[in-house]
């Protein structure tokens, strides 16, 4: 006699149909190895200047930059990435997104991975935590915390100057006056 397979698992009294499992778990670990794959190369592509962001509102970065992070909002955290270099790669939840006519536009709040040598990334949401590497500007609206380049927390500010030295940095009130260095 054959053996027989049970095709249900049992975990913590529930029991769950193995196919569907495994159907789940499947590619859920192929888009973690994958995303671990893309991170030390979109890291490599821009090794300048360091920005971390967490907060509430609309995050924009301009000029050669990598950003990994997550967004949420109750509808959908909004995602644009404008590519004027053609070389832009973008990942949602572990899925590549094309772009069409040089932009990729996502409304799906996630985890993703976004880098690219000349590009405009618009991130809003209800909260997002962010990790920005390269060189450009930063834009930031709503309200939260940002660290350059390991810094000293500070409040968002209307604009960042993202390089590795940090020289550049300045805050700049909406009126565009220039208050000082940011740390």
């Amino acid at each position: 006699m054959g053996l027989v397979r049970n095709p249900h698992v049992r975990i913590g009294g529930e029991v769950l149909n193995r196919t569907l499992t495994q159907r789940l778990l499947g590619p859920c670990l192929i888009a973690l190895a994958l995303l671990a794959l893309l991170i030390p190369a979109a890291l490599a592509q821009a090794p300048d200047g360091r920005l971390q962001v967490a907060g509430a509102g609309t995050v924009t970065t301009d000029g050669k930059v990598v950003m990994i992070g997550w967004a949420t909002a109750r509808k959908g955290a909004r995602i644009t990435v404008k590519d004027r270099a053609g070389d832009a790669q973008v990942t949602v939840n572990g899925q590549p997104q094309p772009a069409r006519r040089g932009t990729v536009q996502v409304r799906r709040s996630g985890q993703f991975l976004i880098s690219g040598s000349r590009v405009t990334i618009t991130v809003t949401g209800d909260s997002m935590n962010l990790s920005i590497a390269g060189n450009g500007l930063v834009r930031m609206r709503g309200v939260g915390t940002y660290s350059l380049n390991g810094g000293a927390p500070g409040a968002w500010t209307n604009k960042v100057s993202l390089s590795a030295s940090g020289a550049g940095s300045s805050k700049v009130k909406s009126g565009g006056k220039r208050q000082g260095r940011a740390r």
